[in-house]
């Protein structure tokens, strides 16, 4: 038998809608790691926390990357690319990754440290269209006027590394793939794997290395990123709890606002992930460690409104566990770009007072 029905034309419109469809998908969600359905007191926490954790890392595909990273092996680099600043000294070399890639840095070192001195490290991340000579402040992009974050932690007398991504400057080749990320991202998933699993990896390779310098003070290692830069940024301090400061630029909003209702960068699209919670849940996996949101007012990728209501998310995980001063939000009068009024300040306050 078969049933028939009557719909109006409005409804047949809603009923054919792929947006009406994943609004409705969207509605339906009960992400199983949320934090409000998960944690209700501060003892709740470090057992969500574990949970949740290790569900993103399943999620990104690089679970048994993790587990079976060995030694940190570098590769010399260019000489030719060296710069001699009035502070610092930047040298390139790169650092061995999974299935034997390469991530191609730079490093900034303060000069002067005496024997035995240990200063606080920053893995710095750029975004689309970008890459580490414009964090070095070696190349100007004129669409991020802004972006020479790793040079000024460096003038900070932090010591910063800067790689390029996958898809960016010397990791933008790849035969068939050339600098055309949607090729990367799809790719990855046939492999079971994901764009953004790897750019996560690579960060925390990173920190594997700083790790093993002994003018590297272990407890002060941070991070900062704008754009995909601020997602690899938040990413890895949520999954590396071996970071402790996140500096977050251009990246934040429930995934509803900044990522479904946009075409946006196929990276972001990490399989079945809002099952699990959102990017305010995610983000609440880097608590209580201080984290700084770096929001443009005139943003048009991650707008702010949206920004706001997922930071009161995170700042609610911050407050459950008595850590609110830690969880800061610059609201700054510009687009999609860095800006260090705020975050800079805030890294003196925890790595230098």
């Amino acid at each position: 038998m078969v049933k028939i029905e009557e719909y109006s034309d409005e409804e047949i419109q809603r009923a054919c809608s792929f947006t009406d469809l994943i609004d409705k998908l969207y509605n339906q969600l009960e992400g199983q790691f949320s934090f409000e359905k998960n944690v209700k007191k501060p003892a709740d926490f470090p057992g969500w926390q574990d949970r949740f954790r290790s569900a993103v890392i399943k999620s990104l595909g690089i679970e048994d990357m993790l587990a079976n990273r060995g030694e940190v092996v570098l590769v010399k680099g260019d000489p030719e690319l060296a710069v001699d600043r009035p502070k610092y000294t930047i040298e390139h070399f790169y650092i061995k990754s999974f299935a034997d890639t390469l991530i191609p840095v730079y490093l900034a070192k303060p000069k002067g440290l005496k024997k035995g001195q240990k200063v606080p490290a920053f893995v710095c991340t750029h975004g689309h269209g970008q890459g580490k000579d414009f964090m070095m402040g070696i190349s100007v992009n004129p669409n991020y006027p802004n972006s020479h974050w790793a040079a000024d932690l460096a003038e900070m007398d932090c010591i910063t590394i800067a790689m390029d991504q996958w898809g960016w400057m010397e990791r933008g080749f790849g035969g068939l793939y050339n600098f055309v990320e949607g090729a990367y991202a799809h790719k990855m998933l046939l492999l079971g794997r994901t764009i953004n699993g790897l750019r996560f990896f690579d960060a925390m390779r990173q920190v594997d290395y700083l790790l093993t310098r002994d003018d590297v003070d272990p407890k002060k290692i941070g991070i900062a990123g704008l754009s995909l830069g601020g997602t690899t940024s938040s990413w890895t301090a949520a999954i590396d709890p071996r970071i402790s400061i996140a500096l977050v630029a251009g990246y934040l909003n429930p995934f509803k606002d900044g990522i479904i209702d946009h075409n946006h960068c196929s990276c972001n699209y990490i399989p079945g992930f809002l099952k699990l919670g959102e990017m305010y849940d995610m983000a609440a996996l880097i608590a209580p460690r201080p984290v700084c949101f770096i929001c443009g007012i005139k943003d048009t990728t991650f707008y702010i409104d949206p920004a706001r209501k997922a930071f009161q998310k995170v700042k609610a995980a911050y407050k459950l566990l008595g850590k609110e001063a830690n969880c800061i939000i610059d609201e700054c009068n510009l687009g999609h770009d860095w800006n260090g009024a705020v975050a800079y300040p805030f890294v003196k306050k925890h790595f230098f007072s």
